[in-house]
Order: C-alpha cells, then sequence, then structure tokens
C-alpha cells in the first residue's frame, strides 16, 4: 500500500499546503452555521466571527489564528464598545475591533505554562485531508467550553469576575494584550465605581510611568475617558 491509499489522498496535489483561501472557505462552511447557534452571526470572510453588541456594549467574539508553521487554532472572548485600544505609537484609537479579554485554545494556553507535551491544539494545514480530518476534531474539542464562556461572560459583572480570575491565575493570562489591569479599570467605570477604577488604572501605569515619563500623556487621556464614563 502507497502512502496516497494510506492516508486516502486520491492525488499528489492535495499534499500541498492548503491556500489562504481554501481554508477561510472550509472554515465558514465548517464554522458560520455553529457560530450562529452561539448568536455569533457576523463573519468577516476572513477569520473572525462575532455577534452584535448586547445592551452591556459587550460583543462576543472567536477568531481562527494561523500560527506559526502549518497550522492554526482558535481564541475566543469579548471585545467592549467603550473601552479604547492603544496602538504602538501610543495613540488611543476608539474605533478598533480588537479582541479584548479572551482565552486560548486551551492546548495552546497551557503550552505557554509547561514544557512537557500538550494535548494536541492545532488544525494542520499540510493539506485539504489533514485539514478536513483536524479541524471538526479541534474544534469540537473546544465547542463546549467556547459556548459556556459566553453564556458567562454577558454583562459588566460577569467581565469583572473573568478578568479577576485571569488577574489572579496569572501564567499564561499574564501575556494578553491588552492588560487585564487596563480591562478591569474600564469595567468598574463602566459599573459606576470610578474611585475604584482609577485606582486600578493607576496600578496598571504606575511602573509605566516609573521607567518611562513619555507614559503621561497616554495616562492623562486614558484617564480622562474612565471619569468620562463612570
Amino acid at each position: 500500500m502507497n502512502l496516497f491509499n494510506l492516508l486516502n489522498i486520491k492525488n499528489s496535489s492535495n499534499l500541498a499546503i492548503v491556500k489562504a483561501e481554501i481554508v477561510k472557505e472550509k472554515l465558514n462552511s465548517f464554522l458560520s452555521p455553529q457560530m450562529k447557534e452561539m448568536g455569533l452571526f457576523n463573519w468577516d470572510k476572513n477569520y473572525h466571527w462575532s455577534s452584535d453588541f448586547n445592551e452591556y456594549g459587550t460583543k462576543h467574539v472567536l477568531e481562527y489564528v494561523c500560527t506559526k508553521g502549518v497550522s492554526g487554532t482558535f481564541q475566543y472572548g469579548n471585545f467592549f464598545n467603550f473601552i479604547p485600544t492603544i496602538n504602538e505609537k501610543g495613540k488611543v484609537l476608539k474605533n478598533h475591533t480588537q479582541l479584548q479579554l479572551f482565552e486560548r485554545a486551551k492546548g495552546w494556553h497551557d503550552s505557554f505554562e509547561t514544557e512537557e507535551s500538550v494535548k494536541e491544539y492545532r488544525v494542520s494545514h499540510w493539506n485539504e485531508y489533514f485539514f478536513d480530518k483536524t479541524l471538526p476534531i479541534i474544534f469540537n474539542g473546544e465547542k463546549v467550553r467556547i459556548a459556556e464562556w459566553f453564556t458567562s461572560n454577558e454583562n459588566i459583572e460577569q467581565n469583572i469576575e473573568t478578568t479577576l480570575r485571569q488577574i489572579n491565575d496569572g501564567g499564561a493570562y499574564s501575556i494578553n494584550s491588552p492588560n487585564q489591569k487596563y480591562i478591569l479599570a474600564f469595567l468598574y467605570a463602566k459599573n459606576g465605581d470610578v474611585s475604584l477604577a482609577k485606582s486600578i488604572l493607576h496600578d496598571f501605569y504606575k511602573p509605566l510611568l516609573n521607567t518611562n515619563n513619555e507614559f503621561k500623556a497616554e495616562f492623562n487621556e486614558i484617564e480622562k475617558l474612565i471619569i468620562e464614563l463612570s
């Protein structure tokens, strides 16, 4: 039995790495119906599925991330219409689509915390056969966690609880960007607790201001937005 028969591959062209447009088509076909079941009706024709904003200014998002090598995986979470992002030049951007409070696929998350081998979390892009085989395995292993996360992070109080948990857990969560303290300050402000919001914001910016006074203007602008929000 030759290799093609062993892998149930009909011809050698199927051994080619899957092109990006085919990846998107296959993701749309497989994921979009399941995302609609979770209320994520919007697909950007790329790697991004989202709900509409709810009454709390929260939007649920699932992203397919093309990782290093020939593979991809998932991250999912919330984007808030009242939290700006800051670009590399320190400019505050209010119109953006950056995922803000989020989780990575469990195996991906765990891979940052241990040197030991973790359960496979990547979809293979080596060829269409392997992509079609691994996509449902990887996603179905995450589907329940994703759905439960969305239903548990609808309102402001729930998102505050999740943000605090990520801060307390540390580990792989400490590399998330934006930093959870930045997110938490806005969540507290949105919840009407401006004093606590300002305290968290000061705590986040203090080490940055100690090393570079250029962060002062950025801090002042963000603090102003915090006060206006509350």
